[in-house]
């Protein structure tokens, strides 16, 4: 009953100014000491709660994010998971060469479970396939990309973002805006940097989402040269967009 009061209340006081509620973060990680089963019976619990506060509000896992997957999520899905909630939620940070792979799995779990048509979001989409970064920033003991690095995570951004569309995933939530330093520093994340200037992900980004973020995605289109890739999107007018790009090594290798 605690449960069910907390979430009411949070249904109700949000009401129409959230998008969305999500219950926990990552539960399939070593930090929540609790059997999946348990977690299941607290997400059917927050489920029914957020609806009792607000029916309108899209309700979510706790985003998995372990790779490979376990079996805690497994074991969550088989306890109907996808009964009590209205999105699949995931947390991906796949190289561009695994991402596909990784997205057909999730893709696959719905299918699997008796809903091939329930809505995919990604809602922290990044990746590590810059590398370790050690180059110091303005604020001591945190590390920043270089600006090579910089280069790579633009590139992995707006691929990433086209790969998920094909994929079938709804919605995408980049991980993170803001300045943000994890492991000691070593991990460098976002679109700014400590110094307040953007990155180039950011104009990446922003670009994919003025060309076509209003577009819908048709398919993959096979280019004449083996090292492009090309995908088309019709736009609202009729009109199409091809958005292409000359493979590099983070289309190959991990």
């Amino acid at each position: 009953m605690a449960h069910y009061e907390h979430y009411r209340t949070l249904g109700d006081y949000y009401g129409d100014a959230a998008i969305a509620f999500e219950h926990f973060n990552e539960p399939d990680l070593r930090h929540v000491p609790a059997p999946a089963w348990d977690y299941a019976a607290s997400m059917k619990a927050a489920y029914l709660d957020f609806k009792a506060g607000n029916g309108n509000v899209a309700v979510l896992n706790g985003a998995f994010c372990k790779e490979p997957e376990s079996d805690y999520t497994q074991m969550v899905l088989k306890n109907d998971l996808l009964e009590f909630s209205d999105v699949y939620n995931y947390h991906c940070y796949s190289d561009l060469v695994a991402l596909p792979e990784k997205l057909a799995r999730i893709r696959k779990n719905v299918i699997d479970y008796g809903h091939p048509d329930r809505a995919i979001w990604i809602t922290e989409f990044n990746s590590d396939q810059e590398g370790h970064t050690f180059e110091p920033s303005v604020r001591k003991g945190m590390n920043q990309q270089t600006r090579d690095q910089e280069r790579v995570m633009a590139e992995h951004a707006a691929k990433a973002e086209i790969l998920a569309m094909m994929n079938g995933v709804a919605k995408t939530f980049y991980f993170i805006v803001a300045a943000w330093s994890e492991r000691n520093g070593e991990k460098d994340w976002g679109m700014v940097r400590r110094d307040g200037t953007v990155r180039p992900n950011y104009a990446a980004l922003a670009t994919l989402l003025r060309r076509v973020g209003n577009a819908a995605i048709e398919g993959r289109v096979d280019l004449a040269d083996a090292g492009k890739a090309g995908y088309l999107f019709r736009q609202t007018d009729g009109t199409q967009t091809l958005v292409a790009w000359t493979k590099s090594k983070l289309d190959t290798q991990k």
